[in-house]
């Protein structure tokens, strides 16, 4: 399985929507009306980030959660999670497999979250990255990677296609980019 661009450089979400919304920046959170009570859980809440039902933001059925302009719907977060457990299907039971669905789900939400939250900020802050934080990119996925297997290599072979992983891998960039600031 080929490592999350993102997942190595995101913070927990608390943190996240703390650093990312800051006094005098609210971010709007969405959720479902009625998620199952571990997808809810998983939707941060602080002083600064105000959790709203549907019925306040009126979203559509197939979104799993919207922060601010941003959605992530709930095929996205299913191919996702499909991705995540790849690997894992059929060496547990069923029931193991269905709380791994679960914390899955939770973990896409808070990434979702999080990188979301962070993505603005930097774009707000005016952070680009340069020709060399893109060289850096590649050379920290690379380090990642088994011998034999190049960056372009493992951006080509990516379960989530090429364009995908590179925005997200340099996404992931950004946002570490701003957490050096």
């Amino acid at each position: 399985i080929l490592p999350s661009p993102s997942s190595a450089t995101t913070p927990p979400v608390a943190a996240s929507v703390a650093k990312a919304a800051g006094p005098g920046h609210p971010a709007t959170v969405s959720a479902p009306v009625a998620p199952p009570a571990d997808v809810a859980a998983s939707t941060p809440a602080t002083a600064d980030a105000a959790v709203q039902p549907p019925s306040a933001q009126k979203l559509p059925p197939d979104v799993l959660v919207q922060v601010n302009d941003h959605v992530l719907k709930l095929a996205a977060a299913g191919q996702e999670v499909d991705i995540l457990l790849g690997q894992a299907r059929g060496s547990a039971s069923p029931q193991e497999m269905e709380q791994r669905r679960r914390q899955a789900f939770k973990a896409v939400i808070e990434q979702f979250v999080a990188n979301t939250l962070l993505g603005e900020e930097a774009d707000r802050l005016g952070i680009v990255l340069t020709p060399e934080d893109e060289t850096n990119a590649m050379a920290n996925l690379q380090a990642m990677l088994p011998p034999g297997v190049t960056a372009e290599q493992a951006i080509r072979q990516s379960p989530l296609g090429e364009a995908r992983f590179r925005s997200e891998m340099l996404s992931a960039a950004k946002i570490k980019k701003l957490l050096r600031t």
